[in-house]
């Protein structure tokens, strides 16, 4: 469910639905194989300390499992480098941008579980129940789980970031000001709140299609939700100013924290486009 939220369900089109359906592919993979890793290291556990039929039982288990891990690498290889396609401009990103470089270590990490699966799944598991063989293969699922968690780590961090295919229109943002980025399929708005903290404030709506070319609007009502239920909202209905910017002026915003911009956006032919997007007002 948190693909739609991320880069993939950001894309329009057809392109967009495959990026999409790349991504919900990757993270179902990820959960059926790290989330399986915790639970086969309980088992290894109590069969190298219990009864022989539950050595039988953690034996046959290892072995689905193995099947398990080959789709789901199979999966997460093939998915991946469609993410990697459409979010990266060229394989040199990995080395030269920033979130090139968290996707490097991403695979890196990803690669050395790959190593210790392919141990557990060709040298210990053909030697099960054997207790040795049974301990080590616990200990491996354990370290696979460590480095399943660092991925998932870095996975939020690349979250965070801007992928290198991924370009804005080059805006000229105050220093003080608080930005905020939406799109949909049809319009996207780059906000600007100057500046972004608590007091008097204005907003500058820059609307443009997905071409980065100027999208018209016949009007823009600007609306934002505070933090927290005890402030009102605040609505306005927002100034054309030309060439696709819409401005409001002269507005309080009385507490800091995580606000919620609205925005409804009038086109000229059509029915009204809503955006919405968390930006963070300093105090």
């Amino acid at each position: 469910l948190i693909a739609p939220a991320g880069h993939a369900g950001a894309q329009p089109g057809s392109w967009g639905d495959l990026h999409l359906a790349a991504d919900v592919i990757h993270l179902l993979a990820a959960g059926a194989w790290l989330g399986g890793l915790p639970a086969l290291a309980m088992l290894l556990d109590a069969a190298r300390r219990n009864t022989d039929a539950l050595a039988v039982t953690a034996t046959r288990t290892t072995a689905r499992f193995s099947w398990l891990g080959i789709i789901c690498v199979g999966l997460l290889i093939a998915s991946g480098v469609v993410n990697a396609w459409f979010l990266l401009s060229g394989p040199a990103d990995l080395v030269t941008s920033t979130y090139g470089r968290v996707l490097a270590l991403k695979i890196g990490l990803f690669a050395a579980m790959l190593v210790l699966a392919a141990i557990n799944r060709f040298r210990l598991a053909p030697r099960l129940p054997d207790a040795q063989a049974t301990r080590r293969l616990q200990q491996n699922s354990i370290a696979e789980s460590c480095l399943g968690l660092g991925v998932l780590v870095l996975a939020a961090v690349l979250g965070t970031l801007e992928p290198t295919a991924h370009h804005h229109r080059h805006t000229s943002i105050p220093t003080e000001a608080a930005f905020v980025h939406i799109h949909t399929n049809i319009v996207m708005a780059d906000v600007t709140i100057n500046p972004g903290r608590v007091g008097s404030v204005q907003a500058t709506i820059h609307l443009a299609k997905e071409d980065f070319s100027n999208f018209s609007a016949r009007a823009v009502r600007f609306e934002l939700n505070p933090p927290d239920a005890d402030v009102a909202n605040i609505t306005r209905d927002a100034r054309d100013d030309g060439d696709s910017v819409w401005r409001v002026d002269g507005f309080e915003l009385p507490r800091p924290g995580i606000w919620t911009i609205r925005l409804s956006v009038a086109p000229q032919q059509g029915a009204i486009v809503l955006l919405d997007a968390p930006i963070v007002i300093a105090p």
